[in-house]
């Protein structure tokens, strides 16, 4: 058994290897509720900090977005400026019993309810944003750090998703990756990627059977 995290690496990989690609304009994304990884091609994408993972964090503070290790650090002394476990919230309404949770025992931020939108929104520095909104931001951050480590642009992804998402939560991940104008060419269950990957370089001459067992973060 592996934790979420420990999986982000061979997620990533698993994701480009489904779609089929090498090409460094093709990146996958392991978007989990705490941390977040990338790879293109068959490398892990370092980000500005020279870490292969990122913490899935977005902080708002006079005028300007923190992301990742920044918003780690801002949490610390401004814990009301930054957000975190998207993953957790998007494409889920007030009443699901992981927003409620983490509404009474983790976020500073606490999610309210548009009814006329019918989606979760949080306010940060004055301006309310929707996780669909804030996602599209990590998902720019994600174009960010694999420019500056392969120096290519970005236009297509692969997105791991919890095997347990809904049609109306992967459907909210899609709505992020639009508007972080981002074509998503496939989305792939993690406990999938993480079988496929395993999978790859094993050969057995008689029938084998594996479990995978994703414990999760959020």
């Amino acid at each position: 058994m592996r934790s979420a995290a420990a999986l982000c690496g061979v997620l990533a990989l698993c994701l480009l290897a489904v779609c089929r690609f090498s090409n460094a304009s093709v990146i996958g994304v392991d978007l989990g509720s705490q941390f977040m990884k990338v790879a293109t091609g068959l490398e892990i994408v370092t980000n500005y900090e020279s870490k292969r993972k990122s913490d899935a964090m977005i902080g708002f503070y006079r005028g300007e977005r923190k992301f990742a290790a920044e918003a780690a650090n801002l949490i610390r002394r401004k814990p009301d400026t930054v957000v975190s476990r998207l993953g957790s919230m998007i494409g889920r309404g007030p009443d699901h019993e992981i927003v409620q949770a983490l509404a009474s025992h983790y976020l500073q931020v606490l999610p309210t309810f548009n009814e006329t939108a019918k989606v979760l929104e949080l306010r940060l520095e004055g301006e309310t944003y929707t996780p669909q909104e804030l996602t599209a931001m990590l998902l720019q951050f994600s174009e960010g750090i694999t420019k500056a480590f392969s120096g290519s642009q970005v236009r297509d992804a692969a997105l791991a998703v919890p095997a347990w998402y809904t049609q109306s939560e992967r459907q909210a991940i899609l709505d992020a990756a639009r508007l972080a104008d981002l074509n998503v060419l496939t989305l792939v269950d993690t406990s999938t990627a993480v079988a496929l990957q395993w999978a790859i370089d094993r050969v057995y001459e008689e029938e084998h059977y594996v479990l995978f067992y994703d414990m999760g973060s959020g």
